[in-house]
C-alpha cells in the first residue's frame, strides 16, 4: 500500500543551493579561524571542568537516583505532615481563642449593663433626695402604752384557758 505523501509547508523560504553555498563557506571559515585562533591554555580549564563532570557523574547508577529522589519525596511527605500537624494545633488555639474572647465580651456586656443601671440607680436617688417632701400627719406608730398592752394579752389568756 503507497503512502501519500504530502508536500509539508516549511517555515523558512527555499532557496537554492546556489544562495546557500556561500554562506555556508563563510560560517566554515569562521569555524576554522576560531579553531586556529583558540589558545590551548584557554581551552584547559574548560577541559578540567568537564573532566570533573564527569568523574562526579562516574558511580551514579539510575537506581540511585530514584533512590535519592524517593528518600528525598520521603522526607517531603513527613514534613508537610508534620506541618499539618502544627497547623491543625494552631487552628484549634484559634478556636479556643475565639471563643475565650466571645465570652469575655458577654461578661463585658453584662458588667456594662450592671454599670449603667447602677448609674440610673443613683441619679433616681440624687434626684429623689433633691426633691422637696411635703409635710403631712401621719397615723400615729407610736406603741401603745405599756398596760394598755398588758390588759389585751391577759384577756387573750382568759380566754383560751376558758376555751381548752
Amino acid at each position: 500500500m503507497p503512502k501519500a505523501t504530502t508536500a509539508k509547508s516549511s517555515p523558512r523560504a527555499r532557496r537554492t543551493k546556489a544562495e546557500i553555498q556561500p554562506e555556508f563557506s563563510a560560517i566554515q571559515d569562521e569555524m576554522e579561524t576560531a579553531r586556529e585562533s583558540a589558545d590551548a591554555k584557554a581551552d584547559e580549564p574548560a577541559r578540567v571542568k568537564e573532566a570533573e563532570a564527569r568523574q562526579a557523574v562516574e558511580g551514579v547508577t539510575v537506581d540511585g537516583v530514584v533512590e535519592q529522589i524517593s528518600k528525598l519525596g520521603l522526607d517531603l511527605s513527613r514534613t508537610l505532615n508534620g506541618l499539618s500537624e502544627k497547623l491543625a494545633d494552631e487552628v484549634s488555639r484559634l478556636a479556643t481563642l475565639r471563643s475565650a474572647v466571645e465570652l469575655e465580651r458577654k461578661e463585658l456586656e453584662r458588667l456594662h449593663k450592671i454599670d449603667v443601671a447602677a448609674t440610673a440607680l443613683d441619679q433616681l436617688v440624687q434626684e429623689y433626695a433633691k426633691r422637696p417632701r411635703p409635710r403631712k400627719s401621719r397615723p400615729s406608730l407610736t406603741p401603745r402604752p405599756h398596760s394598755a398592752l398588758r390588759t389585751v394579752w391577759r384577756e387573750k389568756r382568759r380566754t383560751h384557758r376558758h376555751s381548752a
